[in-house]
């Protein structure tokens, strides 16, 4: 007789589920098989059981999530065992329970499938890939990209013969903990580990009427299924909180700004399943619906949404919201299951991805009301129309202004005329060009977003608005054509398609000056002598605007404003990274360290450096890099990692620097070399976020020059 094992968990208020479970796997489960039970549980009530074929494991109840990414760990950890007793192995959800027959011969696998089963609902099947609820972070080891996958699997129900599912836990054990080392959960725990590991494989699918559950839509005879936990439980965490779980996204911007915020809203939808959060939109300033916000143009009412939220979080206290921003490098957000009742989403999030996986949605969504259309704008839509190569130009109307040149990289008239060569090269005609905001003036913002969508390829500018232009264009040929570099602050690998064509940027080196120029003049009017927003970080700037453009000038007016830093040195100053003497003295290690100044910064920051080691650093409690524990730390790493003739001569004393690491352990801040200017800057930047304010100056222009020399 084929010995099958049957694995299972019970911890916590799982333990419930345990009697109901056993006997109706004992009464319907492999009926025709011998069976055997591996139990791992917390219970002490159940560890004191004494029954014939089940084997009860100890283990520690440390949370749903942990519990679930640790399962191919409990499965290792008897392997031997596993091998010797049975021939299948199983692994059955804490709610699952049988309600008829199941024979062995249903469910067990052949060579065919890998001698691997697993359960994939029905309704799934209609779904296009990209619409799974696969790991979309590519730093995950569960990660699947868009366009792979053939099916969802569900971890409630899979096995196979025993060499085959241990084959796969040992391979899930390492991916779990090499992600977990990492600080990384794989979106839905060991659910996404397994389809990442069957997603080239054609295993045994279970069906639906292996595991009945409310949001299926199966229609034949069901012999299992997943008790809804909340009702059993008597109580769900609903609840138990008085709240609805709720995600928020709050829409930023113009129009084209807000549509992405859309996109990610779509996108939100559907990652968690239904009943597992309620993902919203947020109402715009004011509540306008103008024509040119999202509201004003597509039909989307939220208006119920909006009061739910009102309802249910008017007197929710501050600490059970968690709010979420988008990253620097990239936008696509690697979301959680978050424990919080409220999380609130900030960002633009300006992903291709987001659009690609709710592409029907979003299309459906983004209807327009033509039937408003001007009578100008039919005419141009007629004349769009008759072409047989039609090719959208979008130029912002702030093309003309230098500062927004650089800032909002939008690159001088040059950009366009290659990016016209290019298209000409591409289609190998001589294309029709549409020049919206100049040559087609029209009423309403959105009827230009619209005819930017009815020509056949596009030429956009790094502007949301003229990105969904093109994006939303239905030719399946289309060629658009995009700045390579979308924005000198951060990088944006995920914001334009990799069909895309990316064309380089080049700069104006007048106009560069002419903004250097206006910087001179905001330097020599500010008393701050502090990184952040003083004089260090115009020094910082103007050194390297110097290098950049080999211009002496900017170089002598740099030590200028040196020198009147150290004049402007006192030890009342604040010890702060920000605006104080750790940020001037990480600054002035910099210069010295990068050869835009010469001597030894030993000699130069000696005082400082005993002025630092004066702080009793045991008593701080602020980690922030700008005013607390970080910053001390970024500034004493750099002058350990500053070159020395002697190595051993070190600017601090040993037990300073022994009751720093001991600081920073208590802090859980990790006490790394952090001496790069773009670490430093985004530090910054952050800040500032958080203040809900633009970054100084300096740091913006800095980036601009920084990303020019690496092109």
């Amino acid at each position: 007789m084929i010995r099958i094992g049957i694995v299972y968990m019970a911890t916590g208020y799982y333990c419930r589920f345990w009697k109901e479970f056993y006997i109706s796997c004992e009464t319907f489960f492999c009926i025709d098989a011998e069976k055997g039970y591996e139990v791992f549980t917390d219970s002490i009530e159940l560890l004191k059981m004494n029954i014939p074929n089940v084997s009860f494991h100890a283990i520690k109840d440390k949370g749903w999530i942990i519990n679930v990414s640790s399962k191919s760990d409990f499965i290792c950890s008897i392997s031997e065992r596993l091998r010797q007793n049975y021939d299948y192995i199983y692994y059955l959800n804490g709610n699952f329970r049988c309600l008829k027959s199941i024979y062995s011969t249903e469910i067990l696998p052949e060579e065919q499938n890998g001698y691997f089963a697993a359960l994939s609902f029905q309704h799934n099947r209609y779904k296009s890939p990209n619409e799974y609820h696969y790991d979309r972070n590519k730093n995950s080891h569960a990660y699947i990209p868009f366009g792979k996958g053939k099916r969802y699997y569900q971890a409630s129900f899979y096995g196979g013969r025993t060499d085959e599912l241990l084959k796969f836990s040992e391979w899930s054990r390492n991916m779990i903990n090499k992600d977990i080392s990492n600080g990384i959960i794989a979106r839905y725990q060991d659910e996404s580990y397994l389809n990442c590991y069957l997603q080239d494989s054609e295993p045994l699918v279970l069906s639906d009427a292996y595991g009945y559950s409310d949001f299926t839509h199966y229609q034949g005879e069901y012999k299992a299924e997943l008790i809804n936990k909340n009702q059993y439980l008597g109580t769900s965490l609903l609840h138990a909180r008085s709240l609805l779980p709720v995600s928020q996204v709050k829409l930023q911007g113009n129009l084209g700004d807000q549509m992405f915020g859309f996109a990610f809203y779509c996108y939100l939808k559907k990652f968690w399943r239904d009943g597992q959060r309620k993902t919203i939109l947020s109402l715009l300033p004011e509540g306008r619906r103008t024509t040119d916000s999202l509201y004003g143009v597509f039909p989307i009412d939220i208006t119920d949404d909006i009061k739910i939220v009102e309802q249910q979080c008017k007197n929710l206290p501050e600490k059970k919201i968690i709010k979420v921003t988008e990253k620097f490098s990239s936008v696509f957000y690697q979301i959680e299951d978050f424990n919080a009742p409220v999380v609130v989403f900030d960002g633009k999030w300006q992903c291709y991805q987001y659009a690609e996986a709710c592409e029907d949605e979003l299309r459906e969504s983004f209807q327009f009301p033509l039937t408003h259309l001007s009578e100008q704008s039919k005419e141009i839509l007629n004349k769009i129309h008759s072409c047989k190569c039609s090719v959208s130009v979008h130029v912002p109307a702030n093309t003309a202004d230098s500062y927004n040149i650089l800032l909002q990289k939008i690159i001088s008239d040059n950009y366009f005329e290659r990016a016209m060569e290019q298209m000409r090269i591409s289609l190998q005609c001589e294309p029709i060009f549409f020049f919206f905001r100049d040559e087609c003036p029209v009423e309403e913002l959105w009827e230009e977003l619209f005819l930017i969508s009815q020509c056949k390829h596009h030429i956009i500018t790094n502007n949301s608005f003229s990105w969904w232009g093109a994006w939303l264009g239905k030719n399946t040929e289309k060629l658009v054509i995009a700045p390579k570099n979308w924005s000198f602050w951060k990088d944006t690998p995920d914001l334009l398609p990799p069909e895309w064509i990316k064309l380089p940027i080049n700069i104006d080196k007048k106009q560069l000056n002419n903004i250097i120029g206006q910087q001179i003049l905001k330097s020599q009017v500010t008393e701050n002598i502090g990184l952040y927003n003083g004089k260090m970080g115009y020094v910082l700037f103007f050194f390297h605007c110097a290098r950049f453009l080999n211009n002496i000038w900017y170089e002598e007016y740099a030590e200028e404003l040196l020198s009147e830093i150290y004049e402007g040195i006192h030890w009342d100053l604040s010890i702060s990274f920000s605006s104080g003497l750790c940020g001037i003295g990480w600054g002035i290690e910099y210069l010295v360290h990068h050869g835009f100044v010469a001597g030894c910064t030993d000699d130069i920051l000696s005082e400082l450096d005993k002025k630092v080691m004066e702080i009793d650093i045991r008593r701080i409690e602020d980690k922030s890099l700008e005013h607390g524990l970080k910053g001390i730390t970024c500034y004493v790493s750099s002058r350990i990692s500053s070159p020395r003739d002697i190595v051993s001569t070190l600017p601090f004393d040993p037990s300073y620097l022994n009751e720093l690491k001991e600081a920073c352990l208590r802090l859980n801040i990790k006490m790394t070399q952090l001496t790069s200017i773009n670490d430093i800057l985004k530090g910054i930047k952050t800040y500032y976020m958080k203040l809900h304010k633009g970054a100084p100056l300096w740091c913006e222009l800095y980036c601009v020059i920084d990303k020019i020399e690496k092109m």
